[in-house]
């Protein structure tokens, strides 16, 4: 049988920017950020038009975009992600059953949001199964600016996935492994295990004493109480717009969390364009070219 990859682009929607990527053939065809000067988000609100006037006005402007299908990432800190554990044996085809236990974790009623989940392990009288939720209203107000624009979308996932499928390829994600991505006014720090995302988390950024307190403390939370076998986090890798660069700013950050530090590889064995080969702007990219990864 052929398998036949439908063409899309990849959009990250944050406050008040577009980040888009065309993979074609795994090579990047096309890439662009946009600031707009108006926010998308107003109390955790989509501004619909606004978004819409922006993205209209933007897409029209990059040669080349064809197709009207596009993946899109959902704002880390509007989804619920998380690795449950039961003392008890769960049927995975009984979503009643997963929907309630899913409904102890999240803070709004389970009827509010759409759920996506998947086995991790299962035992006689143990079961750990990782869910993702984001709220009805929130995902059908993002898919509804896209549909005023004649865009079908192909996939809706939370940059945490994006994240790990950039930049940990399959063979390195059998470590317990931290990614910290660090931008403009806020970072997401999400440790994964064997593939699965057992905890993700927004911070508003500070100083670098106090982030790393953080980050730190949310690695040792994953050993002390999610990891299966409370395995330590091998490493944190840094991406993101703010990521430091230089070796003496790593080394610091490195002593600040105490754990090893590295530069993530976003463009991994694909060639960046020429322009980002040298530019920390690349690191901004990391969850828009996560998503064209998608087969």
């Amino acid at each position: 049988m052929f398998r036949f990859q439908p063409k899309f682009f990849s959009i990250q929607l944050t406050l008040n920017s577009m980040r888009l990527i065309v993979l074609r053939s795994g090579r990047i065809r096309h890439f662009a950020q946009f600031t707009s000067d108006t926010p998308f988000l107003k109390d955790g609100v989509w501004q619909k038009q606004t978004a819409q006037d922006f993205l209209k006005e933007k897409l029209a402007t990059i040669a080349g975009l064809h197709g009207n299908t596009v993946a899109l990432s959902l704002p880390e800190d509007k989804t619920f992600t998380k690795v449950l554990t039961l003392n008890k044996k769960i049927d995975l085809g009984n979503e009643k059953d997963i929907l309630t236990e899913i409904e102890q974790y999240i803070p709004v009623p389970i009827q509010d949001v759409y759920a996506d989940w998947q086995m991790v392990s299962s035992g006689i009288d143990r079961t750990a199964i990782a869910f993702t939720a984001s709220e009805k209203k929130f995902v059908d107000d993002l898919l509804s600016i896209f549909s005023q624009l004649d865009l079908q979308v192909l996939a809706l996932e939370p940059e945490s996935h994006s994240l790990v499928r950039a930049l940990l390829p399959e063979h390195a994600r059998s470590e317990a492994v931290c990614l910290l991505e660090i931008e403009e006014t806020h970072s997401t720090c999400v440790v994964q295990e064997g593939g699965v995302i057992y905890f993700s988390r927004r911070v508003p950024n500070g100083s670098w004493q106090n982030l790393c307190r953080s980050v730190r403390e949310s690695c040792q939370f994953f050993t002390s109480h999610l990891s299966p076998a409370q395995r330590p986090v091998d490493h944190i890798l840094l991406c993101g717009i703010r990521t430091p660069t230089d070796g003496d700013s790593l080394q610091q950050i490195a002593k600040l969390l105490k754990y090893p530090v590295f530069l993530a590889q976003p463009w991994g064995k694909r060639k960046p364009p020429a322009s980002l080969k040298n530019d920390v702007t690349a690191y901004a990219f990391s969850v828009a070219l996560g998503l064209s990864l998608r087969t």
